[in-house]
């Protein structure tokens, strides 16, 4: 579907998961979190941005069985599942310039963390952000996509319960 100038595209959901041989139906994903949505938004600059929920291996590998490098090249990668599970080959096939993270950076502090290593062999370690560092803006500038809004954390990053 289109959304002003940008094309949304659900490259994967849950329904992948499912696997029909003679007639019968058979879960092809082992684990719940490869039946999330995976979108992938092209935006009018020409730049793309894929948000990959919380998919884990068999998607992963469903995705790189079913689309090309090519057409998985993205400029932004929300990454997986809060950094969470390992994606052996799909950041290597995106090759994204910009992660954003959904987790608190003291994952960074990790001395073995295969999970952002797989990351970090594509994006440069000041191109990715932990959500919980702050809120960052995006815009297209000159052909790349730069941050170009930084605003701390505000808080310690607990509900205390009041209303806003």
């Amino acid at each position: 579907f289109m959304l002003a100038d940008s094309l949304f595209e659900v490259i994967q959901t849950h329904e992948d998961g499912i696997l029909e041989v003679e007639n019968e139906r058979f879960p092809g994903f082992r684990g719940f979190n490869d039946t999330s949505t995976v979108l992938r938004i092209g935006m009018g600059s020409g730049k793309t941005f894929v948000i990959l929920g919380d998919v884990d291996d068999d998607a992963e590998m469903m995705m790189l069985k079913h689309y090309s490098p090519e057409y998985l090249k993205s400029d932004v990668v929300q990454v997986a599942h809060h950094l969470i599970n390992l994606l052996k080959y799909l950041y290597d096939a995106m090759k994204p310039s910009i992660a954003l993270i959904p987790q608190d950076s003291d994952e960074r502090e990790k001395e073995v963390n295969p999970e952002l290593e797989a990351v970090r062999r594509n994006v440069k370690e000041e191109d990715i952000y932990f959500a919980y560092d702050g809120t960052d803006g995006f815009r297209v500038e000159n052909g790349e996509v730069v941050r170009f809004y930084h605003e701390e954390k505000v808080g310690d990053g607990v509900y205390d319960g009041s209303e806003i």
